[in-house]
């Protein structure tokens, strides 16, 4: 779970990323399996699980999601 800018995130390993909304949960990906998410200034850092050590940025003001890979 993390909190940026007042949204709240979490990682469900089985629904993907998924945010709480006033209308409930929202789910923001559903094709990677999250395994844990850290805040960032502006985004989120969602780790993966399994495959390659990768992990996925979302940059909130554009709601871009970007792969990297350490």
């Amino acid at each position: 779970m993390g909190r940026v800018d007042g949204r709240l995130f979490f990682a469900a390993t089985k629904q993907g990323v998924l945010e709480w909304t006033a209308e409930g949960l929202k789910t923001l990906r559903d094709d990677i399996i999250p395994w844990s998410i850290a805040e960032g200034e502006g985004r989120i850092y969602v780790t993966e699980t399994p495959g390659e050590a990768a992990y996925s940025e979302l940059d909130l003001a554009s709601g871009q999601w970007h792969r990297r890979f350490y």
